[in-house]
C-alpha cells in the first residue's frame, strides 16, 4: 500500500472532558489512502472502495473553529456504482464552518454548499444536481430497469438539527420504462415545524400513464401520517427487476396501485 498519513492532534481537556470552549489544534495530511484499508481498521461493512486523499489544518474551539481543509476520494465504487470523484472542502472562520461538496460520476454531476454556525448550532445548505441521467446508473441496469430520462434535483434547508427547515424538488421531465412513457413527474417535499409534507404527480399522456400521491408525516409524537398513492395501469417488469433481476428480463404484464395510509 503506498498510502500515506501525517496527524498531529492537541487537545485541552477540562476534567479529562472536550467542552464547546476547549482548545484544540488538529493537522492531517494523508494521501494515497485505501478506503478498503480504512474500513478494515473502523470495522465498517458498508460496501465503498476507492482513494482518500486529505489536507486538513484546524485550530480553535469547537465554538470558534479556524481553518480549512480539503478530502478527495477518487476512483470509488459504492455499492456497484462507479464514482468518478467526490470533494469535500471547507473553511473555519471562527463564527461559521462553510462547506462545499462535488460529486461526479458517468450519470451526471451534484453540487452542495453547506455552513454551519457552531455558537448557535445552526446551518443552512443547499443541493443542486442537474441533468442527471438514469441510463447510466449501473444499479439500474444490472436489475434489467430499461430507465430512461433526466433527473434534476434541487434542495434547500436551513434552521437547526431539532427543528429542521426543507424545501426539496426532483423533476424527470420525461421517463421512459420499457414501452410507456410518463411525462412532467415532480416529487416535492417541505418540513416545517415538525412536520413533513411530500407531493408526487405527473401529466398524463394520450395513454393517461400518471403517477400520483401525496403525504403528511408529524416528526414528533406518535409520527401520526396520511398518505395516498395511486397509479395508471404500469408494466409489471420494472417492479419485479427491483427484487427478482434475473427473471425480470421476459417478464410481461400490467398493474395498477392505489393505497391509502392513515
Amino acid at each position: 500500500n503506498r498510502g500515506r498519513i501525517k496527524f498531529n492532534v492537541n487537545l485541552g481537556l477540562d476534567q479529562w472532558a472536550l467542552r464547546d470552549s476547549s482548545p484544540f489544534q488538529i493537522d492531517v495530511n494523508a494521501s494515497q489512502l485505501s478506503v478498503t484499508d480504512l474500513k478494515n481498521l473502523a470495522g465498517i461493512q458498508t460496501p465503498v472502495t476507492g482513494t482518500l486523499a486529505a489536507d486538513i489544518s484546524f485550530h480553535g474551539s469547537q465554538l470558534n473553529p479556524i481553518g480549512r481543509g480539503t478530502v478527495t476520494l477518487t476512483q470509488a465504487v459504492v455499492g456497484s456504482e462507479p464514482i468518478q470523484s467526490a470533494n469535500v472542502d471547507f473553511q473555519g472562520t471562527g463564527d461559521e464552518i462553510r462547506t462545499r461538496v462535488g460529486l461526479r460520476m458517468a450519470a451526471g454531476t451534484a453540487s452542495s454548499n453547506f455552513t454551519y454556525f457552531p455558537k448557535t448550532k445552526s446551518y443552512d445548505g443547499d443541493l443542486q444536481a442537474t441533468g442527471i441521467r438514469l441510463d447510466q446508473f449501473r444499479t439500474l441496469r444490472e436489475r434489467n430497469l430499461n430507465l430512461v430520462g433526466t433527473l434534476n434535483v434541487n434542495a434547500k434547508s436551513s434552521g437547526t438539527f431539532d427543528d429542521p427547515r426543507l424545501e426539496f424538488t426532483a423533476q424527470i421531465p420525461r421517463l421512459q420504462i420499457q414501452n410507456q412513457t410518463i411525462d412532467s413527474i415532480s416529487l416535492g417535499a417541505n418540513i416545517a415545524d415538525h412536520v413533513a409534507t411530500v407531493s408526487l404527480d405527473s401529466k398524463p399522456q394520450a395513454l393517461n400513464t400518471f403517477v400520483r400521491g401525496h403525504g403528511r408525516v408529524r416528526l414528533d409524537g406518535d409520527y401520526e401520517t396520511e398518505a395516498a398513492f395511486d397509479t395508471s395501469p404500469i408494466s409489471l417488469q420494472p417492479l419485479i427487476a427491483l427484487y427478482l433481476p434475473a427473471q425480470s428480463a421476459g417478464l410481461t404484464g400490467q398493474t395498477e396501485v392505489h393505497a391509502t395510509v392513515k
